[in-house]
């Protein structure tokens, strides 16, 4: 696994203390942008319940992105120690059930 697995485990647990309780998983989608300002994300948040729906997360409800996206940018540049191209989009899907995850990079507009 590339990567820092302290960094997974920490997304994972934030992800899951801020799920619905019927998720069986969590899907987060971000985006990080570099700029002279400093890095801005952008997320998507959705579950799916027991009866295999997919829903978007509650309105309201108290998910700390600013942690997520220091949480991905540290992410990112663990792949780039391990001499890996700079991704820009990701997404982490939690079971919640068995406590698994994947976790998918995508390179688009990667600088």
């Amino acid at each position: 696994m590339i990567g820092n697995t302290a960094l997974y485990q920490e997304i994972g647990q934030t992800l899951y203390n801020s799920s619905p309780d019927e998720a069986v998983k969590v899907i987060m989608r971000a985006t990080l942008d570099i700029s002279d300002e400093g890095d801005v994300g952008t997320f998507e948040f959705d579950y799916v319940d027991n009866a295999g729906d997919v829903k978007w997360f509650p309105f309201g409800l108290n998910i700390d992105t600013t942690r997520l996206r220091d949480l991905l940018t540290l992410l990112r540049q663990s792949y780039l120690e391990n001499k890996q191209p700079t991704w820009n989009k990701c997404e982490f899907i939690l079971d919640v059930i068995t406590g698994k995850f994947e976790f998918n990079i995508d390179y688009e507009d990667g600088k």
